[in-house]
């Protein structure tokens, strides 16, 4: 008996935990109360008879297990929150008769994968929310508010034009096509990441596509931009012309590297693929995969637009020029800028703007100083040429001339687009720099046209003061002989040569240092205008008569044996013939090994009164001491025999070399 009773107990125990799992509302019960089986997690399944009809709010909320749903034909109203949260509720087929879903009745229930509609269902109070899974949203045909494409909800109008009301978070295709008839879009485009492609059936009045994306159309045919969709895998996309306002901010797209415009927009353009307003005055937008690290605002921009940098994942330093006036308050929200070099002052910077973490900003900064300086360390590290732009920098000068200074070779200095540099006076050292591009502001050349012995002269063809030609450099307009250029003197660079010392007012210096090839002086036919002339290595005589240098101060190449100077004495024939006298004392040495003075060699050397000469000497040329009147002593490092040997022009009463005749002769050797 006892068994008998245990028995009896245990079967009803099972029997009520059946009823409680598969529910059964009693038939004639007329509607589900509010929150009447809330958050009872042993219901697996109900069945509502027809007699119900309507479910209060939250009537089953939060009932976890709940799977499957059988409801009655009686059912009109479904509210608020009926079956929120039912997590475990797969698909719901809403019956006949129902006219009215409440706000968030089926709300995250986050299995939920299907949801039929009948044809009755007027009102769905709310967007059914937070089910990530549901794919789909059926309405069956015949119901004349709503509809269904491909599982997409729309709405209809008394005319029957469509809404695109609703797409199911779980939406497994990646295109969707909007009908020829939807004039009217509610749905989030954003929220959708599985959609790449938004398309639109031909005919439609209010929306187009244009690869893949959706834009809308006004009264005039032009386009709104009106949605990117979530899952757009291309990296560039093109604005139409005839766009003329952009709805999205572009800061949700990871794939899109590149924002372009097609020619003619009137209110947009791309420069570089980011896209800014048709003035240039407003940067709007950032393409988030954009794969430049450093980026310059141009100089035409004042504002930057909301989110214009919001998100970018690879850009790390920004500059903002000057011109920059406004910057709008999320530009750089959650993006990677790492440090932004704003070029106006801490006082101007608008403190509500939201940085991305450990983003520093440095103020008053100078791109050009940094650009000119980086040029200079260019140089430090060994780059044969420096290229500066715009007005140089004071703070330049000083580290460009250190840098030069430690130079082991020779740099070319590019200074063509350099602004209002008047002078070169700011250059140290010119024998460290192998050619110079002026710039177009020049006005003057260093006072002493030497430095063109170490360095070439480019001209600037915007550059009207500075004029070269045939290797001839001109200054004031052209109108005044500079300096000669060039390594090759060619018949031109000789013509022009002599035209150009004409023509000159003042005396010049003429430097053939670095010209090669030249043996003579013979096409030099304007001597007299100049003031002092540097020797080609190459030169081996100069003219016979050295009067023509009277004016004129010589400086033999360096490296010339053939023609030197040695203690303001200038010999030829490697160092056998006294040519000319440059320095004119009151006493001078003629070197061992000279065996001849040149004809008029000391002309004008009136201090002169005493001279020593070489045992070598042989000849003494026409005039050679005519007006050496106050030569009194000549010591002569030779014997008296040797002396008479020495064959001395004596010429006509003018020019018979009377004051050597006339002075006293001492001799070195017996």
């Amino acid at each position: 008996m006892k068994k008998l009773i245990t028995a009896i107990f245990t079967f009803s125990l099972v029997v009520s935990a059946f009823a409680q799992a598969q529910l059964v509302i009693p038939k004639g019960t007329k509607k589900i109360s509010a929150w009447e089986y809330a958050q009872n997690n042993k219901i697996k399944s109900v069945t509502i008879p027809d007699s119900v009809t309507e479910i209060e709010d939250g009537a089953f909320w939060n009932c976890q297990n709940l799977k499957t749903i059988t409801f009655g034909g009686g059912v009109r109203e479904i509210k608020c929150s009926a079956f929120y949260g039912c997590t475990s509720l797969e698909e719901v087929v809403i019956p006949e008769g129902v006219t009215s879903i409440d706000s968030t009745a089926f709300s995250k229930c986050t299995k939920l994968r299907h949801i039929s509609l009948p044809t009755t269902v007027e009102y769905l109070l709310a967007k059914i929310q937070f089910c990530p899974n549901l794919e789909e949203i059926n309405v069956k045909e015949g119901n004349k508010y709503w509809r269904s494409v491909e599982g997409v909800l729309y709405r209809m109008d008394s005319a029957q034009i469509m809404e695109l009301y609703m797409i199911p978070h779980g939406f497994k295709k990646d295109k969707i096509t909007i009908p020829a008839d939807v004039n009217k879009i509610s749905a989030d485009f954003s929220a959708y990441t599985g959609i790449s492609e938004i398309n639109v059936e031909e005919g439609n009045s209010t929306f187009k596509s244009v690869g893949g994306i959706l834009y809308s159309k006004d009264e005039a045919n032009k386009l709104f931009l009106y949605a990117i969709p979530r899952g757009f895998k291309k990296d560039k996309i093109t604005i139409p012309a005839d766009v003329n306002r952009i709805n999205s901010d572009f800061s949700a797209y990871p794939s899109i590297s590149e924002i372009n415009v097609e020619e003619g927009n009137a209110d947009y353009k791309s420069i570089d693929g980011i896209l800014y307003s048709a003035d240039g005055k407003t940067l709007k937008a950032y393409p988030l995969a954009c794969k430049k690290t450093n980026f310059e605002i141009p100089e035409t921009v004042s504002r930057i637009g909301y989110t214009a940098f919001k998100g970018c994942k690879n850009l790390e330093v920004l500059q903002i020029p000057q011109c920059v006036k406004e910057i709008e308050y999320d530009a750089f929200k959650n993006s990677s800028i790492k440090m932004i070099n704003y070029c106006n002052s801490k006082e101007s910077w608008n403190k509500g703007i939201v940085l991305p973490e450990g983003c520093n900003v440095v103020y008053d900064y100078d791109p050009v100083k940094v650009a000119q300086l980086a040029v200079v360390e260019k140089i430090r590290a060994g780059e044969k040429t420096a290229k500066f732009k715009d007005e140089l920098r004071s703070e330049v000068y000083a580290e460009f001339n250190k840098a030069v200074k430690d130079c082991k070779e020779k740099i070319e200095l590019d200074l063509s687009d350099v602004e209002n540099m008047t002078n070169l006076d700011w250059i140290e050292d010119f024998s460290k720099i192998s050619r110079i591009f002026i710039p177009a502001s020049l006005l003057t050349l260093p006072e002493n046209s030497k430095f063109l012995r170490n360095t070439w002269l480019e001209p600037n063809e915007n550059n009207s003061q500075i004029v070269i030609k045939n290797d001839v450099v001109y200054t004031d307009s052209g109108k005044t002989y500079y300096g000669f250029l060039g390594s090759t003197l060619t018949s031109k660079t000789c013509a022009e040569l002599n035209e150009a010392l004409k023509k000159t007012k003042s005396n010049l210096h003429l430097d053939l240092s670095y010209t090669k090839g030249v043996i003579d002086l013979s096409w030099l036919t304007n001597l007299n205008k100049l003031k002092s002339i540097a020797l080609p290595e190459s030169l081996s005589t100069l003219p016979n008569d050295p009067t023509v240098f009277k004016n004129i101060s010589v400086i033999p190449h360096p490296k010339s044996s053939l023609i030197f100077e040695e203690n303001g004495v200038i010999y030829t024939d490697s160092g056998k013939t006294l040519y000319w006298i440059e320095k004119h004392a009151s006493s001078l040495i003629v070197k061992d090994g000279c065996t001849k003075i040149n004809a008029c060699a000391l002309f004008n050397c009136t201090p002169l009164s005493r001279i020593e000469l070489p045992e070598s000497l042989t000849y003494v040329g026409y005039a050679a001491f005519n007006t050496c009147t106050a030569l009194k002593e000549v010591h002569f490092k030779g014997s008296k025999k040797q002396w008479k040997s020495v064959e001395i022009d004596k010429g006509d009463k003018k020019a018979n070399n009377k004051p050597l005749q006339k002075a006293k002769i001492t001799y070195a050797k017996k």
